[in-house]
């Protein structure tokens, strides 16, 4: 190894199948160049720094995570599909993989570097520069499957914020199956609570109970997908 930079970049990238030390010069520089901060470069004129990988990252990654959707959600629509992408490609969820594989430990930084603080899109940056360095040295194909890698994380630590609310997976699935909207009675509780019921063609499907009437009809929709599943 010639220093610790090129051995913590040797040891991340084996986590995905790359011998750093078997590629040839360019593929290195590829990688070298992505976890190169613009203040390191600014000190070693012959040096690139991430900002132009990251670009071409940032496009590869949109690409492959709007074709993932489109196969594997058929029924979202533009509307939810761009949501999803949204969160998926969002700089909290690109920083948090970027810290679950010590992304940030392979940094080569200048002395000026994050002077006024470094912030999570530092972190996020380097999924994406990543990402463009991985097309570049080892094609597309090799690239997706380490995308997929990253959804499948994603997917998994952010479940709950990237779900379907009930309320909206209930009415799709009502207006799929029978044609039309789930129908909720509310009322108010004397202990300041609020309790729901939910009615799919006039049939009780579900009930629940909340501090709001937000909180009860998102519980009877809960309850009522649950005993849906059932069926």
């Amino acid at each position: 190894m010639k220093n610790n930079f090129e051995e913590n970049l040797q040891n991340a990238l084996l986590k995905f199948g790359i011998n750093f030390q078997k590629l040839d010069e360019q593929r290195r520089r590829y990688f070298c160049n992505a976890f190169t901060h613009s203040s390191y470069s600014n000190e070693h004129k012959n040096l690139e720094s991430y900002q132009y990988l990251e670009f071409l990252g940032d496009s590869v990654l949109g690409f492959v995570v709007s074709d993932f959707i489109f196969d594997n959600y058929k029924n979202f629509g533009e509307g939810k599909a761009t949501k999803l992408k949204s969160e998926i490609v969002d700089k909290n969820a690109l920083g948090f993989l970027s810290k679950y594989y010590g992304f940030p430990n392979c940094l080569r930084t200048g002395k000026s570097a994050f002077a006024n603080g470094k912030g999570i899109k530092s972190d996020s940056d380097l999924i994406e520069s990543f990402i463009g360095a991985c097309y570049k040295a080892c094609g597309l194909e090799f690239t997706k499957e380490i995308i997929y890698h990253f959804i499948d994380k994603i997917l998994k630590k952010f479940h709950n914020s990237i779900n379907e609310h009930p309320k909206t997976k209930l009415q799709e699935l009502v207006q799929s199956n029978w044609g039309c909207r789930p129908r909720y009675e509310d009322e108010a509780l004397n202990n300041g609570k609020f309790a729901s019921k939910v009615f799919i063609n006039n049939n009780l499907y579900g009930e629940g109970i909340g501090q709001s009437k937000k909180e009860s009809q998102t519980k009877a929709a809960s309850d009522a997908l649950k005993k849906m599943a059932k069926i």
